[in-house]
Order: C-alpha cells, then structure tokens, then sequence
C-alpha cells in the first residue's frame, strides 16, 4: 500500500513561534513515516526530504527490514529537480526511491532561451509562476494517481508556489477519488481552514480568492493572468473548498459491510475523525490512521 503524506509548515521563519512549531511538525513527520513503514507500506512525499537530516531518519528506519522492504517515493518537480544533490540521492538510493517530474513539453516555450534553473525559479513574472504552478500540479496528480490512501497536516497559507497551497490542491485532487482521506487540523494551517469549511455553512476568509490576491500583489498579477490568459486553469478558491465538502458529505454516509453503524470511508467513526481533526497528541494520531487504515482495508 501507498500512502501519499502532504505535510508542510504552517508559520514562516519570522514567526516568534516558528522553531517550536517547526520542531512539533518534525516529530509528527517522523511518527508517521515510521508508522507507514513499520506496517510495511510505502510513504509518497512530494516535499523535500534534505532538511534535518531526514534522509538519515528514512536510512535508519528501513535498515534492517529485509530484501523486500518498502521504499519511501520522493517527488520532486522541474525546475526544482534540476538543484538536486546527486551524491545524496546515489547514497540514499536504496532507501528512496526518486522520481523527478519532467517539465511536460507544452510548458518549455514559457521559458525565456538561456535562462539558469536558479533564475527561473526565483522568477515572480506571471508566466514564470504559471509554469511552476502546472509542474506543481503534474507532480501532485501523479501522487494523488499513484497513493491508495491521503494524510494531510498544516500547509501554507501565504508565500506558497503554485495555483493554491499545496495541501489544498493535494487535497482537492485527492477527492477526485474515493481512496481514504485523513485530515489533522490540530497543527493548523491549510487543514484546519479546510476543517473549519467542513463544519460551517461559511468559507473561512483566508482560502478565498479575496484574501489571497489582497495579501500579495504578485499572486494577484498570476490570478489576473491565469484567469485572463490560461482560463482552462482558471483559479476558484470556492470550487475548490466545495469539492473538497461534497468528498467528505460522501465520505460520512458511507456505511462499513463488516459494521454496525455510520463509519466514513476512512474506516473511522465521525467521532474518530472529529478526535483527528482536533489532535496533536502523534501517539494518537498514529493509533487513530492505522485503525483507521485497518479498517479500511478490511472492508475493500
């Protein structure tokens, strides 16, 4: 089994409480590759992996398994792929599998001849982002392809890469499936906004595109482009949040063959998803997602 995990920090490093914060998330990341692992699964990040050291961390936790163990499955995008460290990935290589996505054809005439990578990236002009957004959302469509299941924590609000933070967008194409999906709100961000949508008849303001285009001039000028200019991908925060909302209004009528009563399709009760919603105690988030899972593949 594959288990896609879209989990990215919440406050930017100016924030007074970012270290704290940053070192909650690192614990919770851990738990749950481990837990993946420890059931024999394979973990799908579409993150980078070279902060903290967690090559090492993944080295550690697959040693010892056996031939057959299960590898992690690193994402990564262009142009982002192209500043790779090469000797890093031949030493983990054993332990992670990497698998770049490569720019899609009708994207290369966006990119000015001669350009460097590093200068494409750091790029603001709208068709610079637009194609750093459609790359982004290649990558996350063949995760959500390739994942049998969907764990979600934190993300971005501001300062993200792409049509929408990736979370949200992990999370939307997610719903385009009826594989299980787990939502940890406790660590806010993305999530909890999400959660917040999922329980109220209102869209909380931060995942409009009202507020996203006031806070940042330069997203505001991609929106206007997009919108104008590549209407196919039109940008729509509230198609978006009610996708993810009729997923969920699915998910909780769906009705376990092997139990009594209303369980989502995450083999969860509403009360246990409720619990996860709300959680930042990992042990039982770990405990609440393999139950979770368990049941879940009991009933396929």
């Amino acid at each position: 089994m594959k288990v896609a995990i879209s989990l990215s920090e919440v406050m930017g490093t100016d924030h007074p409480d970012y270290k704290k914060h940053d070192a909650e998330m690192l614990e919770l990341k851990k738990a749950l590759f481990k837990s993946i692992l420890d059931a024999n699964n394979s973990p799908i990040y579409g993150g980078s992996l070279y902060k903290d050291d967690f090559m090492g961390f993944i080295k550690e936790a697959v040693s010892g398994r056996g031939f057959m163990f299960p590898k992690v499955i690193s994402k990564s995008f262009w142009p982002i792929s192209m500043l790779a460290d090469r000797d890093k990935q031949m030493k983990y290589k054993d332990y992670i599998d990497f698998r770049p996505v490569e720019i899609h054809g009708n994207l290369k005439p966006f990119i000015k001849k001669g350009q460097s990578t590093l200068d494409f990236i750091n790029s603001k002009t709208p068709e610079a982002m637009f194609v750093k957004a459609m790359q982004l959302t290649n990558m996350r469509m063949e995760i959500v392809s390739e994942a049998d299941a969907f764990i979600f924590v934190g993300g971005k609000l501001t300062n993200y890469m792409g049509f929408y933070p990736g979370v949200l967008e992990e999370m939307y194409l997610a719903c385009d499936t009826t594989k299980p999906i787990y939502l940890i709100g406790g660590y806010g961000g993305v999530v909890e906004e999400v959660i917040k949508s999922l329980q109220s008849t209102d869209i909380p303001e931060v995942i409009t595109d009202e507020y996203q285009r006031k806070i940042s001039p330069e997203y505001d000028a991609f929106y206007k482009y997009v919108n104008e200019y590549q209407s196919w991908y039109a940008i729509n925060y509230e198609i978006i949040i009610n996708h993810i909302r009729n997923y969920f209004n699915m998910a909780h009528s769906y009705k376990s063959r092997n139990s009594v009563g209303c369980k989502f399709h995450n083999g969860l009760l509403a009360s246990e998803n409720i619990e996860l919603y709300n959680c930042t105690d990992v042990n039982r988030i770990i405990e609440l997602i393999k139950k979770g899972l368990q049941n879940y593949i009991g009933t396929r």
